[in-house]
């Protein structure tokens, strides 16, 4: 991948990854921290034995 860095160093390559991304950008926290949540709740005692991949589709390409 091949990014200019922005004035803070990351928000360009940041981006341009998630410019690549089946979605179009990279995640908030937000949306990570919730899947972790689900997971650690009772909401989540019926999942067992699976990879959740929470990449925005990126395994799918």
């Amino acid at each position: 991948m091949s990014a200019a860095f922005g004035a803070d160093g990351v928000a360009a390559p940041l981006e341009a990854m998630g410019a690549g991304s089946p979605i179009g950008r990279i995640s908030a926290p937000r949306e990570i921290a919730t899947v972790a949540a689900f997971l650690a709740s009772d909401d989540a005692g019926f999942v067992h034995g699976v990879e959740l991949f929470v990449d925005s589709g990126m395994t799918q390409v």
